[in-house]
């Protein structure tokens, strides 16, 4: 068994309680199928909505690396209690383990944690990963995990990618227990967020000193289109594998739309990680109860 199957025949042991997690919305359902590593979570709440406090706590990716995160962290619970990502993400992680390649020039942009990058660095050994993570909290962490001192060819960008350099507000959703939510968008529920100024950069500036991407993986909630607009010409000349999310909205409808002008293709991604194409109509009539990632590749036209 060599290093790919090994990965996902761990990813598939922990997939159906994984998947039982994510079927059910109710808090206290949840409770009890976690229920013998719950009480830390609990504690870590309490304690940071009563004193505004955070305990970091270091846990195991699936395949046995050591992963900092916040325990109050609603979006790090499933990596607390299962050691990988949520259900919508398993897929993906499937067919990133599949597709990664030595050589890839790798980009995480809105890394979180670091969870891709982790699994990046398992499989890049001869390319490069670079990783983006504005939240300057939830960053501190990223530098952490990422192991700086044994991974040499990694490059972390404390810094969001937008149409254009410079400054803006990112409306942080940390404060509210869902870092992977935190946003250059506003969006109505963000009924708790806190507004920080982050530093920004282009993607086609980016690239002007820097290697190209070859896989580039965007989670950006609801900022993607931004992410594309900086990056036009990257995506014209050097036309990276894209792995994005969509929701049927006008934000990611633009976004996929901006990739389909540009001569890209959409992908859905199986239970196994293997991809069959889809028409442009139909993806952008998914109608999908939440986010959900698909892979996009420029086709030439013949």
């Amino acid at each position: 068994m060599d290093k790919k199957e090994r990965f996902l025949s761990l990813l598939n042991k922990i997939e159906p309680r994984v998947k039982l997690y994510g079927t059910f919305r109710s808090k206290i359902v949840r409770v009890f199928i976690v229920r013998e590593k719950s009480l830390p979570i609990i504690l870590a709440i309490l304690m940071k909505k009563v004193l505004g406090m955070d305990f970091k706590k270091k846990i195991k990716t699936f395949w046995g690396r050591d992963i900092y995160v916040y325990l109050a962290d609603a979006d790090a619970a499933s990596l607390y209690f299962f050691n990988t990502l949520p259900i919508a993400e398993i897929r993906t992680i499937k067919f990133l383990i599949k597709n990664f390649k030595d050589d890839d020039i790798f980009y995480d942009i809105g890394a979180n944690y670091g969870f891709y990058t982790l699994l990046a660095q398992e499989f890049i050994t001869k390319g490069e990963i670079h990783a983006f993570e504005p939240n300057p909290k939830i960053f501190k962490l990223l530098r952490e995990n990422s192991r700086l001192d044994i991974y040499k060819n990694i490059f972390l960008n404390e810094m969001a990618l937008s149409d254009k350099a410079g400054e803006t507000e990112f409306f942080d959703r940390e404060i509210a227990g869902h870092s992977g939510s935190s946003s250059l968008i506003k969006h109505q529920h963000f009924s708790k967020c806190k507004v920080i100024k982050v530093r920004t950069t282009t993607l086609d500036d980016y690239i002007s000193n820097r290697k190209p991407p070859t896989i580039m993986k965007i989670d950006v909630e609801g900022g993607e289109s931004l992410v594309l607009k900086g990056g036009l010409e990257l995506l014209k000349k050097y036309s990276p594998m894209i792995i994005m999310e969509f929701f049927p909205d006008d934000l990611h409808r633009e976004a996929v739309n901006i990739l389909f002008s540009s001569g890209y293709r959409a992908f859905k991604i199986d239970n196994d990680g293997n991809l069959s194409i889809m028409n442009e109509q139909d993806l952008l009539r998914e109608n999908v109860p939440h986010e959900q990632n698909y892979v996009f590749k420029r086709i030439e036209k013949e």
